[in-house]
């Protein structure tokens, strides 16, 4: 039912009018950060996280995202879902969702390529 959950998550977005940037239909925070991925809910079934948490296998960019996020992009110096963590934490002016239930899994038995990066 992903389409018609989606739809819906979106369609409450829209209903209420809240403006974001990025919407997160995934969720690996809290085996990493914890308590710090909590937020405040915008709708039944969507929070605005402290912190997102790793992994960008299942998200919504618009373009809002890109053009607050273009200028510091480059040079690329960290992974893109870390360089997500700071610049949400950062910039008030970029909003950032999660689904309280994911939508989109994956093998939490997967070990990342990233993850020794320096």
């Amino acid at each position: 039912n992903f389409k018609e959950n989606l739809n819906s998550i979106l369609s409450n977005l829209d209903n209420i009018n809240y403006k974001w940037d990025a919407l997160y239909l995934n969720e690996n925070c809290y085996r990493h950060f914890k308590s710090n991925c909590n937020g405040n809910f915008i709708t039944n079934n969507v929070i605005k996280p402290k912190n997102v948490g790793y992994g960008c296998y299942g998200y919504i960019l618009k373009k809002n995202f890109i053009n607050k996020c273009l200028s510091d992009l480059f040079p690329i110096v960290i992974p893109v879902d870390n360089f997500i963590i700071k610049k949400s934490q950062l910039d008030p002016s970029l909003i950032v969702l999660r689904t309280e239930n994911p939508l989109v899994n994956y093998d939490k038995n997967y070990i990342s390529d990233t993850i020794y990066i320096k």
